[in-house]
């Protein structure tokens, strides 16, 4: 076990205070919704009343629409609106959103929305769809992702969801990959990397992408980040950021690749037993992070602060074989944080 001190330079603590300026505006984002929102869409796939059809009253939770895309596109949702998902499989439709390199998903979010299970997670799944063109990678042009927000979606909020087997591609036109729409955010593309697009409380699983399986921009608070996997580039998420989140069993297929890297910030998280290496130092930063039993225990001093690396799990954070994520009593790893790291997180 190593405990990794808090590095002290002045661009790592600029960019802590934009993350969590950005994690206060998500929950502050989301009372909003709640407040000043004029309408509310139900959408309910196994009840027997659910169509996309248009018809008085669809959108009701009477009358709910089957699928979160024809919830989104009806003609009289607006941006602010609320969108609530009973359980059920969302594995049906596909969306393209139109340019050369964009790739189809099951959802295409284009304005803000509050979009919210309101069942258990394991039961609420947006499901996309491995690429046939590889049973170990999942890539394939016929490959589709569970969602993609754009640009103009801005202080969208994500809640309760869990995103299964999404996909994005390798490279495009030629062997380069020439968009990140393309190759980037099996589960999740944030257009442009936007932060202010906030994934709470949900599940990725199994999705797979040439970089950044689970998610590209965005912020994320409290997931779990479970058995994705990278071609070549971040073999967990891709230019987000992460609070109180866990990243098991990610790896990678084909170039040796990092679980957090390419400029994304983890605070109070947990990586534990990753196929991949644990962290590269052009990554934005590592707070009151755990670090154990992943591939490689090579950790860049400059990018952790008050953050515990080990070579096997132990009691490091958890107890070994359950995948039980809290803190046993006896943790090493209590009390050797920095409270000023995870202040945005009292009390959530």
């Amino acid at each position: 076990m190593k405990l990794h001190k808090m590095a002290t330079t002045l661009a790592i603590m600029s960019r802590l205070s934009i993350v969590c300026t950005m994690l206060a505006a998500a929950f502050c984002g989301a009372a909003a919704f709640a407040e000043g929102t004029t309408n509310t869409w139900w959408v309910a796939k196994e009840d027997p009343n659910a169509a996309d059809t248009a018809v008085e009253g669809r959108g009701s939770e009477a009358l709910p629409f089957r699928t979160i895309q024809a919830a989104l596109d009806n003609p009289d949702f607006e941006a602010g609106d609320i969108v609530l998902v009973k359980r059920g499989d969302y594995d049906e439709g596909e969306r393209y959103p139109g340019g050369k390199y964009d790739r189809t998903n099951r959802v295409y979010i284009t304005k803000t929305v509050y979009l919210k299970a309101v069942d258990e997670r394991d039961v609420t799944r947006i499901v996309g769809k491995w690429g046939s063109g590889s049973a170990t990678t999942g890539v394939g042009s016929d490959g589709i992702r569970c969602v993609q927000v754009a640009s103009a979606a801005a202080e969208t909020v994500i809640e309760g969801f869990t995103f299964l087997n999404g996909a994005s591609l390798q490279k495009a036109d030629g062997g380069t990959y020439n968009s990140r729409a393309y190759s980037f955010g099996g589960g999740i593309y944030v257009a442009g990397a936007a932060k202010n697009v906030y994934v709470v409380d949900c599940a990725f699983r199994s999705c797979t992408a040439h970089t950044g399986p689970a998610i590209y921009g965005g912020t994320l608070v409290r997931c779990f980040i479970d058995n994705c996997r990278a071609f070549a580039g971040s073999s967990v998420m891709a230019y987000a950021y992460a609070f109180a989140c866990v990243a098991t069993r990610c790896t990678y297929t084909s170039t040796a690749r990092y679980a957090l890297d390419d400029g994304s910030i983890a605070v109070n998280c947990t990586f534990h037993d990753n196929g991949c290496y644990s962290i590269k130092e052009d990554a934005g930063g590592a707070y009151n992070c755990i670090f154990a039993a992943n591939k490689s225990q090579t950790y860049p001093e400059e990018v952790l602060s008050d953050c515990i690396t080990s070579a096997v799990s132990t009691n490091m954070a958890f107890a070994t074989g359950f995948y039980d994520y809290r803190l046993p009593t006896d943790s090493p790893a209590i009390g050797e944080g920095n409270a000023e790291h995870r202040q945005v997180l009292i009390g959530l």
